[in-house]
């Protein structure tokens, strides 16, 4: 299932990856090779739907480049669970995490996709 809406003139998220993890994020990508502020969260981190998410707001008001690492329907565990993004969130000079809602992790009920967060 997708929530995904693609019409003429919708947004372009610029969608892209940082290293070897496998979640997709809201682009254009960031240069971490310098120093940098991390955002880790879901939608409203991502910023479904809206031209300018919080972290690119962000960007245009420090020094320093904003890597935005939400996801939609992200859950805690799906961050914890990637390699790449908790070393690119420990090598940041800030990192900025979104509490997300509790019914996007696997718990003794129910469990959800590993990366999607959706349920399974």
């Amino acid at each position: 299932m997708s929530c995904e809406i693609r019409k003429l003139g919708g947004l372009d998220y610029a969608l892209c990856r940082y290293g070897g993890s496998k979640l997709k994020f809201r682009g254009p990508r960031r240069n971490t090779s310098v120093p940098y502020v991390a955002f880790m969260g879901g939608a409203n981190t991502f910023g479904r739907y809206i031209a300018l998410p919080f972290p690119t707001l962000v960007e245009r008001q420090v020094a320093l480049p904003c890597v935005n690492l939400g996801t939609p329907s992200a859950g805690v565990d799906v961050f914890i669970r990637d390699d790449e993004i908790m070393r690119l969130a420990s090598a940041a000079q800030v990192t900025v995490v979104q509490i997300m809602d509790a019914h996007n992790m696997t718990n003794r009920y129910y469990s959800v996709h590993p990366r999607r967060n959706d349920m399974v």
